[in-house]
């Protein structure tokens, strides 16, 4: 049984009577079965855990006034102009449909110029906005429509946008979806498919339901016809395969936003270092260089690093040994200087073969002073073939 209105075995009837009981202080007139079992199915009906989810929902909507949030917060400029996302349309079971160009976000630009507050903020009040047009698709279809169809469009993406500091906010945001609007997914369609997106799926997992994680399929450039199967071509945007255009615009990209490069007048400050519990200190010698080897195991992983010096510049390159040579080094990234003194840099390559890659700090330029570093440097898997996401090249 799906565990939905009408649905239901005698054993979830059940628990949804006991749960009604057990968290009837929380609940109101509006919060029908729907809404009620939404909990329950998030936590496979266990009473105890679903109760706990449900509370500490209700406890977070009052951290974040959401009710604020939804009806006069006004977001920072930076973020209504250069964030990514929108609704766009139904899929012909009437979800709605919502589209993320993740390759047109300027990563560091988003950082610099806004506060993580504002960012959760932005992202909660699409997530409000996504709920209302579920009541709205639910009246115009005369059923209930409570979940949706997304696009997640990869185009443009590269290894930059494996930047740890955004992404350390973006996790943030997705693990308070997850746990504050649980169900929302029906499936999850990610188009133009880098061959590094394992990577970055491998780094986006831990933040996923195991439920979620079945939803995600995954597809390269001819992903059009997939889409019209289940999106109508009048419900899709033109620049996707459809026939939708807003305004002559074949993007739909005053509902569709696609960020784009952050101007440097919205900068707000200097950038920190993620806070990453791996982070070491070292002191490199003037006229030396600290040399870092690192293993890969597995081909297309790669190698992530972030650092800060204390004062002065650093140079920074990332090579590999080739077997059975003790010297010679392959360049993989050349090295150059970098002002980490100034703003933390932070980075990730892919490691296309096995073997010893070394990252090197190098201060050889400098005959007068040492540099005090801070860094972490560390080693990310591509997803196993073995995952639960499909994974498609059609």
């Amino acid at each position: 049984m799906s565990g939905r209105v009408g649905d239901l075995s005698p054993k979830q009837a059940e628990k949804l009577k006991l749960f009604r009981e057990r968290v009837s202080d929380l609940l109101t007139e509006d919060h029908d079965d729907h809404y009620v079992l939404r909990w329950l199915r998030a936590r496979s009906f266990d009473l105890d855990k679903s109760e706990k989810m449900l509370r500490d929902h209700i406890a977070f909507c009052k951290e974040w006034n959401i009710e604020y949030i939804v009806s006069e917060w006004e977001a920072p400029e930076v973020l209504e102009r250069h964030m990514i996302g929108g609704l766009f349309g139904e899929d012909k079971e009437g979800r709605p449909v919502y589209y993320e160009a993740y390759g047109t976000v300027d990563c560091k630009g988003i950082i610099y110029s806004s506060i993580k507050a504002d960012f959760v903020r932005y992202k909660l009040r699409i997530c409000e906005a996504i709920y209302r047009r579920f009541e709205e698709q639910t009246k115009k279809h005369g059923r209930r429509i409570d979940n949706l169809t997304m696009i997640l469009d990869l185009d443009q993406v590269g290894l930059s946008h494996l930047w740890m500091p955004f992404l350390n906010v973006y996790f943030d945001v997705l693990s308070k979806f997850e746990a504050n609007y649980p169900e929302t997914l029906h499936q999850c369609f990610i188009i133009n498919a880098p061959s590094m997106v394992s990577v970055g799926y491998n780094l986006f997992k831990p933040f996923l339901s195991a439920d979620t994680r079945t939803k995600v399929r995954f597809f390269g450039g001819n992903y059009k016809s997939k889409l019209l199967e289940v999106i109508s071509a009048d419900q899709l945007p033109q620049h996707y395969g459809g026939t939708a255009i807003d305004n002559g615009d074949p993007k739909c990209s005053e509902k569709i936003r696609y960020g784009g490069k952050v101007p440097k007048s919205y900068y707000l400050k200097e950038l920190q270092l993620s806070g990453s519990s791996n982070l070491k200190k070292e002191t490199v010698a003037y006229g030396a260089k600290l040399q870092i080897p690192l293993e890969v195991t597995i081909p297309l992983s790669a190698l992530r690093w972030e650092f800060h010096t204390e004062k002065d510049d650093i140079g920074f390159g990332v090579y590999r040994k080739p077997s059975g040579s003790s010297t010679e080094l392959v360049e993989i990234l050349p090295s150059a200087r970098f002002s980490s003194q100034l703003v933390p840099e932070s980075g990730v390559v892919e490691c296309p073969e096995v073997g010893t890659y070394v990252v090197i700090f190098d201060n050889s330029f400098s005959w007068v002073k040492s540099k005090k570093l801070c860094y972490a440097v560390d080693i990310l898997p591509p997803e196993s073939s073995t995952g639960t996401a499909t994974n498609s090249t059609e």
